[in-house]
């Protein structure tokens, strides 16, 4: 179900707009993903640091190893949707019209930030021998976001199918997260999520609203991702209060 919840959209965007739309959309995927593959990379040495050690330290390591990467991720977000028009036209053929695919890269960035919160609600039904949600939940949202896909695409086109893989995202986040709280509650870093959420949307949004052609906004991009940089890696996150609370034993 995950394989067809990562794939399902070009599926769809063949069905509806046809093979050479697929490929464009396919290439724009790639770019604006980077974020997905970067952390499914990540997640390969997270996972032993939250399962490792003691239990009784373990949700405190997780809300902390969270909190890190919740400053780090508007950082790649940013670099992607900033980026994007130079890496366009750096990988992309002129017969994609690169400059069209640039914003669907850009709205594919965002993906990345739910995608976090997924893994860290994912580590939780692991950590607690509950992974059968996940054959429950990750089915449901495959099925979803066919709907919503084939909607939105006849709708805005490949903008469209942009959409519901964000939304598809934070559908599967919100779902593990929601019944990972009913086995445990690590002491998130909630200061730590809304900064993420904040400077990842001014970033993504930074990068629609400004023009993808010219050397001059080309700088004012890279401007604004060295600033987005330092604001998301200045300072020390601070640390869960309290004790981690368990549920269910």
């Amino acid at each position: 179900a995950l394989f067809a919840l990562l794939a399902i959209d070009r599926i769809v965007v063949e069905r509806e707009l046809g093979l050479a739309a697929a490929g464009r959309y396919q290439v724009a995927f790639l770019i604006g993903g980077a974020g997905l593959s970067i952390l499914a990379a990540v997640n390969n040495a997270w996972s032993p640091i939250v399962l490792d050690g003691p239990v009784d330290g373990r949700w405190q390591r997780l809300a902390l190893s969270t909190a890190e990467l919740e400053r780090l991720v508007p950082v790649v977000v940013g670099a992607i949707a900033l980026a994007s028009p130079i890496a366009m036209k750096i990988a992309v053929p002129a017969a994609y019209d690169p400059t069209a695919l640039t914003r669907i890269a850009m709205i594919v960035a965002a993906s990345t930030v739910p995608y976090l919160w997924y893994l860290a609600g994912a580590h939780v039904l692991f950590a607690e021998r509950c992974t059968g949600a996940l054959v429950r939940i990750t089915p449901l949202v495959a099925v979803a976001n066919v709907v919503t896909t084939i909607i939105l695409v006849r709708t805005f086109g490949l903008a469209g199918a942009a959409l519901a893989t964000v939304g598809s995202y934070a559908m599967l986040a919100l779902l593990i997260r929601r019944h990972a709280r009913s086995l445990a509650r690590p002491p998130w870093n909630r200061a730590a999520t809304r900064r993420c959420v904040a400077l990842s949307a001014v970033a993504v949004a930074a990068a629609l609203l400004l023009p993808v052609d010219g050397i001059g906004w080309i700088g004012a991009r890279l401007v604004l991702l060295v600033l987005a940089g330092l604001a998301a890696i200045s300072g020390r996150s601070a640390a869960p209060v309290g004790r981690p609370a368990m549920v269910g034993g």
